[in-house]
């Protein structure tokens, strides 16, 4: 099993028509702290809401701005349209005032790990750097594709990692760093079972970051997906300690280990 501070879940209702729809709250408490959270319990700085969905639904996600600034929401890395209600930056909400988005997910391109943000020009690094921004998971329809005994693998081992490091250079030069909201996290794992390791790099300064396991032979990780997009063989066929990630990337890992390990999340050049 895992034990980790992983993240309240947005829930969905259903229609009678058979579409999903939801509510995220964004506040603020200052000028500098941010957040999502759900509609009444949203603490600026604390984890956002993991938002999951599935390939052929109908969503709608009502984005209330209880914050002191305008805003918006942006499905980052999600194949959805750029236009009208679906994921149009140029849409705003001001404080006090309600924003729908509608989303249809696709059979054959959206399953994958993603996050979500405000992308409102020019406030969207004051907010993003308070922390705002969540983690985004399109799941596999498990009884559809694969056969029983990669259930395990793909929903009971998984493993949510959103590695940010940010500073907002206006108010302090003091880098902030967090997994999982968290400075650092505990994680408790079979020895010798194959993890999911979903892994979001919330980072907007620094094009080159990596995560590596120590000491090197503690645990086998090989890649599944680097943005959402699975890999031609998977998992790789090769292991490795170290995998890079760019700026806002994402990357899904096969992990197995077999001795206490450390997770770093590195900026810089890959040594």
């Amino acid at each position: 099993t895992t034990s980790s501070p992983f993240f309240t879940v947005l829930p969905w209702k259903e229609t009678p028509h058979g579409d999903l729809i939801g509510v995220i709250e964004f506040c603020s408490d200052d000028n500098v702290t941010y957040g999502y959270g759900l509609l009444g319990e949203c603490i600026p700085g604390q984890p956002a809401p993991l938002i999951r969905m599935q390939p052929k639904r109908h969503y709608q996600l009502t984005l209330v701005n209880n914050a002191h600034i305008p805003t918006n929401l942006h499905t980052h890395g999600l194949h959805v349209s750029g236009v009208g209600s679906v994921d149009d930056v140029t849409r705003n909400v001001d404080p006090g005032q309600c924003l729908i988005y509608r989303y249809f997910i696709l059979e054959d391109a959206d399953v994958g790990t993603f996050w979500y943000h405000p992308h409102r020009h020019p406030l969207v690094t004051i907010e993003a750097y308070g922390g705002a921004y969540g983690m985004l998971i399109v799941d596999e329809i498990i009884e559809d594709y694969y056969p029983v005994h990669l259930e395990n693998f793909l929903k009971q081992n998984e493993v949510l990692l959103q590695f940010s490091s940010m500073y907002n250079k206006v108010v302090s030069s003091v880098r902030t760093n967090r997994v999982n909201g968290h400075r650092q996290l505990n994680l408790i794992l079979t020895p010798d079972v194959y993890y999911y390791f979903r892994i979001s790099s919330v980072v907007y300064a620094d094009s080159v970051n990596y995560v590596e396991f120590f000491p090197p032979n503690a645990c086998e990780s090989r890649p599944v997906a680097y943005d959402g997009v699975y890999r031609s063989e998977i998992p790789h066929p090769e292991p490795s300690h170290k995998h890079m990630l760019t700026v806002s990337s994402r990357l899904d890992l096969a992990v197995k280990c077999s001795q206490d390990a450390t997770v770093h999340f590195h900026q810089g050049k890959l040594g």
